[in-house]
């Protein structure tokens, strides 16, 4: 079922139709699809095919969070941060998305970004730059990137270069297409590396 909602929003194999979309998402969901959940969610925040709700597209979050979606669990700290289609609660989206965050790539990611910018938490950068350092080490590769690209554009030095271009490679080995890109940069400019 979420493979046809998917096939039907997108167009794949038959002119595109958001509605037929949504009744292959809520069909997925109401047999226990977490991917149902988030999909119908999605079309909830964004009104696609349904009438924009942001309270209804939280309450399928929580589902499918429920059912163990990771992705469906990072929105929903979001939602609870951002008080989207729920009161705000900065503790508990706060509690949420640091207890996410110590074992998946995007919650990590999304922590560091909020922190580096002040959205639903504190903006405090070394708080930031600390959970890169824990996503990269881990292997995260959007934390590996970020963290070259915050060693490399803010810190400058010839060290912090040379530490950027080693976790742009650890990256790039994960195929992250923007890891290769800066790699490709710091290589073409001698910046971290010798010219090449």
């Amino acid at each position: 079922m979420v493979s046809c909602g998917f096939d039907a929003f997108y167009g794949n194999r038959r002119k595109r139709d958001v509605r037929a979309a949504v009744r292959f998402y809520r069909e997925a969901a109401e047999r226990g699809h977490p991917y149902g959940w988030t999909n119908l969610a999605l079309c909830y925040l964004k009104g696609d095919g349904v009438p924009k709700s942001p309270k209804r597209a939280f309450e399928c979050f929580v589902k499918a969070a429920e059912l163990g979606h990771a992705r469906a669990k990072l929105r929903v700290a979001c939602c609870l941060l951002d008080g989207r289609g729920v009161k705000r609660d900065l503790r508990g989206g706060s509690e949420l998305l640091h207890q996410l965050a110590h074992g998946d790539d995007d919650a990590c990611y999304e922590l560091a970004e909020r922190r580096f910018k002040g959205i639903g938490l504190v903006k405090h950068a070394p708080y930031a730059v600390a959970w890169l350092r824990y996503g990269a080490r881990t292997g995260f590769a959007s934390c590996q990137v970020y963290l070259g690209a915050h060693l490399h554009n803010v810190v400058r030095t010839p060290r912090a270069r040379r530490e950027a271009v080693r976790w742009y490679r650890s990256a790039a080995r994960s195929g992250l297409p923007h890891a290769c890109a800066n790699l490709f940069q710091s290589y073409r400019d001698g910046e971290g590396v010798p010219q090449n």
